[in-house]
């Protein structure tokens, strides 16, 4: 399970947006600039800024995966840890660009 924290940020940018191009009819393989980079890029962050960020949410879960697995921490808890980060990531992440959508309507 610590390898799965570890990559737990890519993995969590990648199906929630392959969630989200399906729920809007498109292919889940369809390019666009809605990762993580292109939008915390498009929100003014610098490139070094955007690494940074990225590899401090990579950081954070690693040490989550890591505590847990030393703390003996069953794995079908930390996987119901790691359903629940990626609900929140997919419902925090794709929130601003409903209401966005709404504001162009």
């Amino acid at each position: 399970m610590v390898a799965a924290w570890l990559f737990a940020v890519p993995a969590c940018d990648t199906l929630s947006l392959m969630v989200h191009r399906i729920g809007r009819g498109r292919s889940a393989f369809a390019a666009d600039r809605e990762h993580l980079h292109h939008r915390l890029l498009d929100a003014g962050c610098s490139v070094n800024e955007t690494v940074i960020i990225i590899t401090t949410l990579t950081l954070l879960l690693g040490v989550l995966g890591t505590f847990m697995d030393q703390s003996g921490v069953p794995d079908y808890v930390s996987a119901a840890v790691a359903l629940g980060t990626f609900l929140t990531y997919h419902l925090a992440v794709r929130r601003p660009h409903r209401e966005a959508v709404r504001e162009s309507e």
